[in-house]
């Protein structure tokens, strides 16, 4: 039999049954009382009365602790420049549990990176010039074709650049090998 939490809204008297092992498994994975209530759609208070008085867990209770190997991860790519949502993602951990690490071991906060900057290049209709680099275009070609300014085009190339190298490095260091 399945232990579940049932919460009856006062809206509608809309029900919501909660396996207490998914939603410890939630906790495990370093998610907050906020990401849960957002899953569920329940009040942020309502997902601490669940922790505390049916699970009886307390904050630092519910949350498993990241090992010595996430560990050292999360300090290599912080130092490499990779930003803490991008450690998130690298890691598969939340954003949240990464960054108070990151302050908890007393590393700086990255802000852009290759790959945000690239991607800010991306969201501002660059995506076709990324393409025509990569494809082997000839720089006076792309800034015709483009109407782009060599200034523009020079730092784009430089974004590109430092992502392929962000990502040799990045495979290197998810199969364990030496940077």
């Amino acid at each position: 039999m399945m232990n579940k939490l049932t919460r009856v809204t006062k809206q509608k008297g809309r029900k919501i049954n909660v396996d207490t092992e998914f939603l410890k498994y939630l906790y495990d994975r370093g998610l907050t009382d906020q990401d849960i209530a957002k899953i569920f759609n329940v009040h942020i208070t309502t997902v601490r009365r669940w922790r505390i008085k049916r699970l009886g867990l307390r904050l630092q209770e519910g949350r498993v602790k990241m090992s010595e190997d996430e560990l050292n991860k999360l300090k290599i790519l912080n130092k490499l420049g990779f930003n803490d949502k991008e450690i998130a993602i690298i890691l598969g951990r939340d954003y949240n549990t990464i960054r108070k690490w990151r302050k908890r071991l007393g590393l700086e906060a990255v802000g852009y990176t290759c790959g945000s900057v690239l991607s800010c290049y991306i969201k501002r209709g660059y995506g076709e010039v990324i393409k025509d680099i990569i494809s082997g275009l000839s720089d006076t070609e792309i800034m015709i074709k483009h109407k782009i300014k060599p200034a523009t085009l020079l730092k784009i190339k430089q974004a590109i650049s430092c992502a392929q190298i962000t990502m040799e490095i990045l495979d290197k260091i998810m199969r364990g090998e030496e940077i």
